[in-house]
C-alpha cells in the first residue's frame, strides 16, 4: 500500500523529516500503488494512481510514474556514466519499463515525475514513448502500434523534472545522441518541463539548456524546498488546521470511517444495458482467412460503441495466435465498469474461411504451363510416353486443386498436402518439357504481330498536327523503328538457335513493349503547342486610368502567339499592384492561362501652390479749400491696390505637363492721395516772400509731378 511504502521512506532515511509523516497523515489515503520496480542496478521507481474514479478528473483515474532519484553507489556509479555521456544500465531498464506501461489500456491520464537521477530516468522514458508512438512505430506489429500512438497522444500528458542532468552524449554514440537531441525538441513542445536550482552544486552543470529550463532561487539539490514553499503560500492548501507543509499533518478523523460504496452487480448491469447500448452493427460474419490472427481492432469495428464512457473497457476473449484452419468463433462481449464484469449478451461472429492463396497461385502456374504448345515430333517413344504421362499427372492436380477451392470447409492440412503435390507434379512436368523441341509458334506469331503493327506506325498520319508534334513525332518514330527493327532482326537471327521453352519466352518478351512504346510515340500527335512553350512574363506598368493592353504583359520572343487577351479586364483607377490573367492563345487554337502582376503608377504627383501679386496704381487729386487761407496745404496720403492671385497646380507625370486645377483671386483698391490748398485770400497782411514762392511753385504743374512721386517712394518704403 502507499502507506508502506511512506514508511518505507522514513525508515531509509537517517534522518526522518516531518514531510514524510504529512504525506502518510494527509496525502496517502488518497493514492495507491499500482506497481513497484526495483532493479539489481539501483533502479527503483513506482506507478502510483488514484484510489477511485473522480468526477472531476477526466477519464477517471490518474497514474503517476515516480522515478527515484540518486541514493546508494549503484545509483552513483549511473551519475558517473550520465557525466560521461555514456547509456547506463538503469536508462535501458526505464525504456522497457515504459514499453509495458504504454501498452496497457487502463490508464488514461498518465504523468511521469523524477529528480536528480530520476529526472534523467524520466527524459529517456518520454523519449523512448515519442519513438514507439513515432519512428518505431511501423517496426511494430499494428495492434502494439496502435496502442503505443493512443497512449502517446491521448494517455500520456506531461512528465515534470527537478535538477536532473540532460542527455550527454557524444556525436560518437548516435543513438544516445539523438535521444538528446529529441529530448530538447519534447521540452519546446512542452511534452516535459525542466526545474532547477541555480545555487545546486551537484546537477548544475549538466543541466538541460537555459532555454528549456525553469530557474528557481538558490537551493540545495532537494525539491521539497521550492515546492513547499510554493503550497505554503497556497490559500487552497491551508484551509481548517492545516498551515503549511512544514508540520506532521493531521489525519482526518472522517477518512478513517468515510467508505466508497461499490455498487452492485445489477446496479452496473442496469447501467451497462440501459445507456451503453452495445449492439452489432450487422449480422454479418467477421472473417478471415486461416493461417491469420483475429484483429481486434477488427472485431471492435462490428460493434457499435458510441455510447461506452472512457472509463469503461471491453473483456473480449480474442484467440492468440494463428489460426491454423477453418473454423468459426462466437466471440462474447463483456465490459468492465465500475469494478464489475458485465456480460452484454453480444456475441461477434468470427469465420476463420480455408486459406488458398498459395495453392491459388501454383494452380495459376501450373495451368499456363499445361497451355503451351509442345511439339514431341521427331522424340522418342520413351520420351512421348514420359511427356504424357507427366502432363495427364498434372492434369489431375489441377482437376483436384479446382474442386478443392469449392470447399469452403476445407482443412488447412487438405490444402497444404495438395499445394505441395501440385508444386511437385509441376516441377516434374517442366524438367520433361525441357527436353523436347518447343513449337515456336508463339515467338513467330509475335515476329510477325510486331512486323505489321511497325509498318502501320510508319505511315502514321500527320497532317492535323502541330509543326511541333509532327517534329517531335518524327524523331520519336525514327527512333522506335530503327530499336524494334534491329531486334527484330537480332530475334529472328536467334529463332534457329532456342532449344527450350524458357528461352522462347523470354524472346517472345523482348517485343512486349512495343504497343505501348507505339502508343507512346503516337500521344505526341496530341500535343498542342500550348505544351511546347511557356510563356514569359514581362514588367508592365501604366498610370492610373490607363486602358491595359494585354499585348504588352507577355514576352512573345517570336514565338507561335495569335493573340493576347484578358481574363476580364483589370481596374486601373488607384495605383498599386494589381493581379490579373491573360489568355495567351497559340496560332493551333491552344492556349495558357497566365498569372500576371500590373504596376499602375499614379497619374499626377502632389498639388503645388504659387502665388502672383499685381500692383494697382494710387491717384493724386487735388482740392481747393475757402476756408483755408492761401498757403494752407493738407496731404492725405493714399495705398496702392493689390491682385493676389492663388494658382493650384500638379504634375502630370505621364506628359509631364504641369496642369492647373484651380485658381483664387483676391483684390485690394487703391485709396487715392488727396491734397488740399487753402483759396482764401489775405487782405490785410502781406504775403512773406516765402509764402509767394511757395504759391508760385505749386502753379508749376512739373513741380507737384515731382512732389507726387515722391511721396509714392516714400510709401513704398
Amino acid at each position: 500500500t502507499v502507506h508502506s511504502y511512506f514508511i518505507i521512506l522514513i525508515k531509509g532515511d537517517s534522518k526522518p523529516e516531518n514531510k514524510y509523516e504529512l504525506m502518510h497523515n494527509e496525502l496517502s489515503q488518497y493514492w495507491e500503488i499500482d506497481k513497484t520496480y526495483h532493479y539489481d542496478s539501483g533502479l527503483d521507481a513506482v506507478l502510483f494512481k488514484t484510489k477511485s474514479a473522480l468526477s472531476i478528473v477526466p477519464d477517471g483515474l490518474v497514474h503517476v510514474l515516480a522515478i527515484r532519484g540518486t541514493k546508494g553507489g549503484k545509483d552513483i556509479s549511473n551519475d558517473v556514466v550520465v557525466a560521461f555521456g555514456q547509456n547506463p544500465q538503469q536508462g535501458k531498464e526505464i525504456e522497457e519499463i515504459i514499453k509495458d506501461i504504454g501498452l496497457r489500456e487502463d490508464i488514461k491520464n498518465f504523468y511521469i515525475t523524477g529528480h536528480s537521477l530520476g529526472g534523467y530516468l524520466t527524459q529517456r522514458a518520454v523519449v523512448k514513448l515519442h519513438k514507439l508512438a513515432n519512428e518505431e512505430n511501423g517496426y511494430l506489429i499494428e495492434p502494439a502500434a496502435k496502442k503505443y500512438r493512443d497512449f502517446y497522444h491521448n494517455a500520456f500528458k506531461k512528465a515534470t523534472t527537478f535538477n536532473a542532468p540532460k542527455i550527454v552524449a557524444s556525436i560518437l554514440n548516435r543513438d544516445l545522441y539523438n535521444k538528446s537531441i529529441l529530448s530538447k525538441q519534447l521540452a519546446k513542445e512542452g511534452k516535459i518541463k525542466h526545474y532547477g536550482m541555480s545555487g545546486d552544486n551537484v546537477a548544475r552543470l549538466l543541466y538541460n539548456d537555459k532555454d528549456v529550463m525553469t530557474y528557481i532561487e538558490k537551493g540545495e539539490h532537494s525539491s521539497n524546498a521550492y515546492f513547499s514553499s510554493i503550497l505554503n503560500d497556497d490559500d487552497n492548501f491551508n484551509v481548517g488546521e492545516r498551515t503549511g507543509v512544514t508540520g506532521k499533518g493531521k489525519q482526518n478523523s472522517v477518512l478513517k470511517t468515510l467508505k466508497i460504496v461499490e455498487p452492485t452487480t445489477e446496479q452496473v448491469r442496469k447501467i451497462v444495458n440501459e445507456n451503453m447500448k452495445i449492439s452489432l452493427k450487422d449480422k454479418n460474419p467477421l472473417e478471415i482467412l486461416a493461417l491469420n490472427k483475429i484483429s481486434r481492432e477488427k472485431v471492435l469495428e462490428k460493434l457499435n460503441l458510441d455510447n461506452l464512457p472512457k472509463t469503461a473497457t471491453l473483456n473480449i476473449d480474442i484467440p492468440e495466435g494463428i489460426q491454423p484452419t477453418a473454423t468459426t468463433y462466437t466471440l462474447n462481449v463483456a465490459v468492465n465498469y465500475l469494478g464489475k464484469t458485465i456480460n452484454t449478451n453480444v456475441g461477434v461472429l468470427v469465420k476463420v474461411l480455408p486459406n488458398f492463396e498459395e495453392l491459388k497461385s501454383i494452380k495459376q502456374e501450373a495451368f499456363l504451363e499445361s497451355e503451351k504448345k509442345i511439339n514431341t515430333d521427331n522424340k522418342t517413344s520413351k520420351i512421348k510416353s514420359n511427356y504424357s504421362a507427366k502432363k495427364e499427372e498434372l492434369k489431375i492436380k489441377l482437376q483436384k486443386a479446382e474442386e478443392l477451392l469449392k470447399n469452403s470447409n476445407a482443412k488447412q492440412t487438405d490444402i497444404r498436402t495438395l499445394t505441395k503435390e501440385l508444386e511437385t507434379a509441376l516441377e516434374e512436368y517442366k524438367t520433361v518439357v525441357r527436353d523436347l523441341r518447343l513449337d515456336k509458334t508463339l515467338l513467330t506469331d509475335a515476329i510477325m504481330k510486331a512486323t505489321k503493327k511497325l509498318e502501320v506506325f510508319k505511315n502514321t498520319n500527320t497532317a492535323l498536327s502541330s509543326s511541333e508534334a509532327m517534329n517531335e513525332f518524327n524523331i520519336r518514330k525514327g527512333e522506335l523503328l530503327n530499336d524494334y527493327n534491329s531486334l527484330l532482326k537480332k530475334v529472328k537471327g536467334e529463332l534457329d538457335t532456342i532449344e527450350t521453352y524458357d528461352k522462347l519466352v523470354k524472346e517472345k518478351d523482348k517485343l512486349a513493349n512495343l504497343e505501348k512504346d507505339i502508343a507512346s510515340a503516337l500521344s505526341v500527335l496530341n500535343k498542342q503547342q500550348k505544351d511546347y512553350y511557356e510563356p514569359i512574363v514581362k514588367i508592365y506598368e501604366v498610370y492610373e486610368g490607363d486602358t491595359p493592353n494585354a499585348e504588352l504583359v507577355i514576352e512573345k520572343n517570336n514565338l507561335p502567339i495569335k493573340s493576347i487577351i484578358w481574363e476580364g479586364t483589370p481596374e486601373t483607377s488607384k495605383f498599386g499592384t494589381k493581379k490579373a490573367t491573360v489568355r495567351v492563345v497559340y496560332r493551333d487554337g491552344s492556349f495558357d492561362l497566365v498569372n500576371v502582376n500590373i504596376d499602375i503608377k499614379a497619374l499626377y504627383g502632389e498639388v503645388t501652390t504659387k502665388t502672383e501679386v499685381k500692383t494697382i496704381p494710387l491717384k493724386v487729386i487735388y482740392r481747393e479749400d475757402n476756408t483755408k487761407n492761401i498757403g494752407y496745404v493738407n496731404t492725405i496720403a493714399g495705398t496702392e491696390g493689390r491682385v493676389v492671385t492663388t494658382i493650384k497646380s500638379r504634375l502630370n507625370k505621364k506628359t509631364n505637363i504641369l496642369e492647373e486645377i484651380g485658381r483664387e483671386t483676391v483684390t485690394t483698391k487703391a485709396v487715392d492721395t488727396i491734397i488740399i490748398r487753402g483759396t482764401k485770400p489775405k487782405v490785410e497782411i502781406k504775403k512773406p516772400s516765402s509764402l509767394i514762392r511757395f504759391e508760385k511753385r505749386y502753379k508749376n504743374r512739373k513741380v507737384v509731378e515731382k512732389q507726387q512721386k515722391h511721396y509714392s517712394r516714400k510709401r513704398r518704403r
